[in-house]
């Protein structure tokens, strides 16, 4: 890296790099894997029963995954300067940290998971959204000039 304003969205690109790539492993590991990650039981369900949607949905998130990690490479100037990078990389920090606060609320205050594996791999999961919305607010705060 040329410098270190780029380290920020890098790793958060590099984190939405590993959590597509843990969609498309949930579309093969079956219904077990939609209960595990939190799709719900209708989903684990839908892929037990042959449909295609569970499928379908994941792989679609995990395209979304990836544009999120494309949009911090290139915030990082790492490769081909994408169009709108500034409002973008607002949005996707707006949409990681709103999710790890709810999801932190949520899960430890009204204790919505059932058991205490479920809440700790809950306040993980939310935890995650967190750094990786500071990843891409800290980054694009950094390299606003930068970025155009």
């Amino acid at each position: 890296m040329r410098d270190r304003s780029q380290l920020f969205l890098t790793v958060g690109a590099v984190l939405n790099t590993i959590i597509a790539l843990f969609h498309v492993i949930i579309i093969f590991a079956g219904p077990e894997a939609y209960i595990y990650f939190g799709a719900g039981a209708e989903m684990a369900r839908m892929d037990s029963e042959g449909s295609i949607v569970p499928d379908v949905v994941t792989f679609i998130l995990a395209i979304g995954f990836i544009l999120f990690a494309l949009y911090g490479f290139s915030g990082a100037g790492l490769i081909r300067q994408f169009p709108a990078r500034k409002p973008i990389l607002v949005i996707i920090a707006t949409i990681y940290l709103l999710r790890g606060i709810v999801g932190l609320i949520t899960d430890r205050y009204f204790e919505i998971a059932s058991t205490e594996s479920e809440l700790l791999k809950d306040i993980i999961f939310s935890l995650t959204a967190l750094v990786v919305g500071l990843c891409y607010a800290i980054g694009a705060k950094m390299r606003w000039k930068i970025l155009g």
